[in-house]
C-alpha cells in the first residue's frame, strides 16, 4: 500500500524490499518442498499435494503485485504532488490536479500486466508445459485484452484530448508523449496477442483454439483500427465525417478478410468478413446517412458498392475452392 502524502523512492523503499523478501521466502519454501517431496509417504503426499498449486500461485501473484504496487505508488505520489491552488478574484481558492497522471497510471498498469502475462505464457510454453496453467493463462490474457480495449483505449483518448485542447497547459506539460504512449501500449498488446497465438498452435492445450483465436484477433484488430481512425481524425481536427470513414474502413477490412479467408481456406474468417460487411451496410443505411450530405452519401454508396462487387467477383472466381474446403 502506498500513502499519497509520503515521499517514497521507487524500488528503494521498505515496501518493495519486504515484498521481494516475501517472494524469495515463497520460492525457497517451494524449492524445499520439491527437493524433499520424494521422501514423503503416500499419506503425507496427499496432504502436501496442494502445496504444488498454492505456493507457485502465491509466488507468481506476489511477484506481480510487488512491481504493480511500485507503479501505483509512483503515480499516486506524482498525482498528489501535482496539486495547485489558485486564488480567484472573489478570494476563494480553486484546486487543480494533473489528471493525465491517472490516465498514465492506467496505461502503464495495462502495459505491465500484459507484459507479465506474456512472460508467464512463454515460460509455460517453453519450460512448465502445464495444460491447466495454459488454460488459465489464455483466459487471463483474453480478459486483460478485453479490458484494455475498453478501459485502456478510453484512457488513451483522454490523454489525446488534453494534448489537443492543451487544457491547464500553463501548469502541466501536455506534450507529444500523450500520443506516443498509445503506440507503446499497442506493442505490449501485440506481444500478449502473439502469446495467445502460440498457445492456439501449441500441443499443451489439448483442444483446437484456432477458430476462437482468429475471431478474437479479428475483433481486436477492427476495434483498434476504428479507435486509431478516430484518433487521427481528432489530431487532424476533422469533424463530422468520421461515421462515413468508419463505414469505409469496415468495408475495406471485410474485403481484406475475404482475401485472407480464401488464401488460408478458413470458412470462419469469411463468415466473419460477411458479417462485418452486413453490419457496415446496416450502419450506413440506419445511422450514417442521417447527417451526411449528398456528396458524402454518394461517396459512401459508391465505395461500398465497389467493395461488394469485388467480394462477389472473388466468391464467383474461387467458388469451387470455397465450397469444398473445411474449417
Amino acid at each position: 500500500m502506498c500513502i499519497r502524502d509520503s515521499n517514497i523512492t521507487p524500488i528503494f523503499n521498505v515496501n518493495f524490499l519486504t515484498s521481494i523478501l516475501f517472494t524469495i521466502i515463497l520460492g525457497f519454501i517451494y524449492y524445499v518442498h520439491k527437493k524433499f517431496n520424494s521422501i514423503l509417504t503416500d499419506k503425507n503426499k496427499s496432504y502436501f499435494s496442494i502445496v504444488n498449486v498454492v505456493i507457485p500461485l502465491l509466488f507468481v501473484v506476489s511477484i506481480y503485485f510487488t512491481f504493480s504496487n511500485e507503479i501505483n505508488c509512483y503515480f499516486s505520489q506524482k498525482f498528489a504532488s501535482s496539486l495547485l491552488k489558485e486564488k480567484s478574484v472573489d478570494g476563494y481558492f480553486t484546486s487543480n490536479y494533473n489528471y493525465d497522471i491517472n490516465n498514465e497510471k492506467t496505461i502503464w498498469n495495462f502495459c505491465y500486466t500484459m507484459l507479465f502475462l506474456s512472460i508467464i505464457s512463454f515460460v509455460n510454453l517453453k519450460k512448465i508445459k502445464s495444460s491447466k496453467l495454459g488454460i488459465l493463462n489464455i483466459l487471463l490474457n483474453a480478459f486483460i485484452s478485453l479490458i484494455f480495449l475498453i478501459g485502456g483505449l478510453f484512457a488513451l483518448s483522454e490523454l489525446r484530448d488534453t494534448y489537443i485542447t492543451q487544457s491547464l497547459s500553463k501548469f502541466y506539460n501536455r506534450d507529444l508523449f500523450n500520443i506516443l504512449i498509445r503506440y507503446v501500449s499497442y506493442l505490449f498488446f501485440g506481444i500478449l496477442m502473439y502469446s495467445n497465438f502460440v498457445y492456439s498452435k501449441s500441443e499443451i492445450i489439448k483442444r483446437n483454439l484456432t477458430v476462437v483465436f482468429d475471431i478474437f484477433l479479428i475483433t481486436s484488430l477492427l476495434w483498434i483500427m476504428s479507435s486509431e481512425l478516430l484518433n487521427i481524425f481528432d489530431l487532424m481536427k476533422v469533424t463530422g465525417s468520421y461515421k462515413l470513414w468508419l463505414s469505409i474502413l469496415w468495408g475495406i477490412f471485410s474485403l481484406t478478410l475475404i482475401g485472407v479467408g480464401i488464401i488460408q481456406k478458413k470458412k470462419h474468417i469469411r463468415v466473419m468478413a460477411i458479417s462485418i460487411f452486413i453490419i457496415t451496410l446496416l450502419k450506413l443505411f440506419l445511422y450514417d446517412i442521417i447527417d451526411l450530405s449528398t456528396i458524402a452519401k454518394t461517396i459512401a454508396f459508391i465505395s461500398l458498392g465497389v467493395l461488394l462487387l469485388i467480394i462477389s467477383f472473388l466468391y464467383n472466381k474461387y467458388k469451387e475452392i470455397l465450397f469444398n474446403d473445411k474449417i
